[in-house]
């Protein structure tokens, strides 16, 4: 026998049907791939995951803007206090307004109030708040520092 008729023997005593009905590929369709319902829970399954992967899509869209939102807020805070310390000893009472057009959604409110550390007033307490979207979901970012006020140095003789 030659090598090429032996492997296609061998080949095709691979295909046999072990309880010797015959080869694999002679089988009747009636028992070979998938029934319906076969399918069909499969597809179900498939729907299952695609809604659950969506799902977590849209929250990953709503952090992503909650996490941008809060980072502006936390550098339009940062540059609030830097121009309410920048001045010196700030004056004390209550501020607040709206930021420009590219923040419009942020508003800032400054509170300046003594600390009542010492006798004399040399500590200030400087609050920034901003705060953007609905009031009653309390999104806001506040910053607090103090402020010390330097002794004034005397020129005198």
């Amino acid at each position: 026998m030659a090598p090429t008729q032996r492997t296609s023997t061998r080949v095709a005593g691979l295909l046999r049907d072990p309880q010797g009905r015959g080869d694999f590929h002679s089988a009747p369709s009636a028992q070979c791939g998938f029934t319906l319902l076969e399918i069909m829970v499969a597809l179900a399954v498939i729907a299952v995951a695609f809604v659950a992967l969506l799902g977590l899509r849209n929250r990953d869209m709503v952090l992503h803007d909650e996490a941008r939102a809060v980072i502006a807020a936390t550098a339009l805070a940062q540059q609030r206090m830097a121009d309410a310390t920048i001045g010196g000893f700030p004056d004390l009472g209550t501020s607040e307004g709206r930021f420009d057009d590219a923040h419009a959604r942020f508003t800032w409110r400054q509170e300046v109030s003594p600390t009542g550390l010492f006798s004399t007033d040399l500590v200030r307490e400087v609050r920034v708040m901003v705060a953007w979207g609905e009031p009653s979901r309390n999104e806001r970012v506040d910053l607090v520092s103090y402020v010390f006020q330097r002794p004034k140095t005397g020129g005198g003789a």
